[in-house]
């Protein structure tokens, strides 16, 4: 861990964000792993009566338990951080862009995009067939007048030539499921992100060739 946090810092920087968060995973990690050895070595410290052994354990459980919620959100940023560099149009040659590069291009990633577009636009064309209690938000409904550039756009996720900024954009697009943008943007806007969508993953493929071939 402290070479994947000299890389970025030799690469990024001491103040770039994603330096920042590599430095908090592995603090957080090292506490993780702390009190992973005060609970395998706890036995001994019946030794020192029950009553300390118990209050020992119950705080290096605790503290473990918030050690794992702050990877998840930790993680989570981090993979926010890399997305911003791969819109901003500069990508180090680090692992961990590599490892987020292999993930948005693999194959399960792009078709899981192009069924969440088009789950979402079935969901617009058939919003009024749904019961009152039961239907998707109503914002949805703006997703039909844009029904050809969605086709399209899962059409190109599917294909091996997607560019990788384009799918970023995707999933920044439809994460959240009923509470993303995919569900609650306004018309204008959904049409003006929808065609720059359509164009970073058809007509800028070709920038991502070092992207698929450093993964």
């Amino acid at each position: 861990m402290r070479s994947t946090r000299t890389s970025t810092r030799r690469f990024l920087g001491e103040g770039h964000p994603l330096t920042r968060v590599e430095e908090s995973l592995a603090t957080v990690r090292n506490q993780a792993l702390v009190c992973l050895a005060l609970i395998a070595g706890s036995p001994a410290m019946l030794l020192a009566g029950r009553d300390a052994w118990a209050a020992t354990v119950a705080s290096a459980v605790l503290v473990e338990a918030g050690a794992g919620v702050a990877l998840l959100a930790l993680r989570s940023l981090r993979r926010q951080r890399i997305h911003d560099m791969i819109v901003g149009g500069t990508v180090p040659d680090l692992e961990a862009v590599r490892a987020e590069v292999r993930r948005l291009l693999s194959d399960d990633h792009r078709r899981g995009l192009a069924s969440a577009l088009e789950r979402a636009l079935a969901d617009g064309e058939r919003w009024h067939d749904f019961m009152p209690a039961a239907r998707p938000p109503q914002g949805v409904r703006n997703l039909p007048a844009h029904a050809a550039a969605v086709r399209e756009i899962a059409r190109a996720l599917r294909g091996r030539d997607a560019s990788v900024r384009g799918i970023v954009l995707v999933e920044r697009l439809a994460a959240g499921g009923y509470g993303s943008a995919l569900y609650e943007a306004d018309q204008a806007w959904l049409g003006r992100e929808l065609t720059r969508i359509r164009y970073e993953l058809e007509a800028r493929a070709d920038r991502s060739a070092p992207l698929r071939d450093a993964a």
